[in-house]
């Protein structure tokens, strides 16, 4: 058996507002009852075979909860193997709306081209939107905000180039970087909806920060639409002044990375955008 160290659990508590505890998942019940009351949880698995499906049932209703169903399940049997001591479960839910929002009238199909070729979906249009944005030549960054305003979705566009070779060089020093060239303003803005599921083993991440001997899956879902985003992350790029309108086009109709950022300075959520 391991227990927590109790200057380990301070620290995880002070840090992160999170938990550690140790579990007795012989009484499903009262396991799940402690699932629900925390945020992130390191727990102390059972043996193969034993209460298995209740040690199952309760990391998944927890994930469940806390991102108000958008991820159902997390863990099953392959979770585990019989070397296994602890599981560390992460669960974030986001849903926000615009804090200017796009008009359902206005969505059109257009093209998007994505890395394996060229597709129709559906772009939320918005003229004259007073938001934040850069425009170089190698890169397009527009941030929009939602109701609270201390969250914001940033998008991120290279107007050219490989895409995927520009995203491996993205760090978080050139994302700070460019939020902080934001400028107010006004454009014509065309976006496309989405909604991005991936599946994920992070043990190569993990390793790479120093950590050799766990195993992680996580699952992420984003959607994008007129109202807002929920989350539970090469051809042209258009900027034309049309009508009567001073405020160039921005047309998202290529790869993209998005990211919900709190602050302009904490990135929840990032993503990508790559197919039509």
């Amino acid at each position: 058996a391991f227990t927590v160290i109790p200057e380990y659990q301070t620290r995880v508590e002070k840090a992160f507002g999170a938990s550690a505890e140790n579990l007795d998942f012989t009484d499903g019940a009262g396991a799940a009852k402690v699932f629900f009351s925390i945020f992130c949880s390191i727990i102390t698995v059972p043996a193969i075979g034993q209460s298995t499906s209740d040690f199952f049932k309760c990391v998944n209703d927890f994930v469940k909860a806390s991102t108000n169903g958008v991820i159902p399940a997390m863990v099953d049997a392959r979770a585990l193997d019989g070397d296994a001591s602890a599981l560390v479960i992460n669960a974030t839910y986001f849903k926000g709306g615009w804090a200017q929002p796009f008009y359902t009238d206005k969505t059109r199909v257009r093209p998007f081209h994505g890395v394996h070729g060229n597709g129709k979906i559906e772009f939320m249009m918005k003229d004259d939107l007073n938001t934040r944005f850069s425009l170089t030549n190698d890169l397009v960054v527009v941030s929009l905000a939602y109701t609270d305003p201390a969250y914001s979705l940033l998008l991120l566009m290279p107007k050219r180039g490989n895409f995927g070779q520009w995203r491996d060089k993205m760090t978080a020093e050139r994302l700070h970087g460019a939020i902080a060239r934001l400028r107010s303003g006004k454009i014509n803005l065309n976006l496309p909806k989405f909604v991005t599921v991936s599946t994920i083993n992070g043990k190569s991440a993990l390793q790479k920060l120093g950590v050799k001997r766990v195993f992680e899956r996580t699952a992420d879902l984003s959607s994008v639409s007129e109202q807002g985003t929920e989350a539970a992350g090469a051809t042209t790029c258009e900027f034309i002044t049309f009508g009567i309108s001073d405020s160039p086009t921005v047309s998202f109709d290529k790869p993209f990375i998005y990211g919900i950022v709190k602050d302009d300075r904490d990135i929840l959520f990032l993503g990508q955008m790559v197919y039509a």
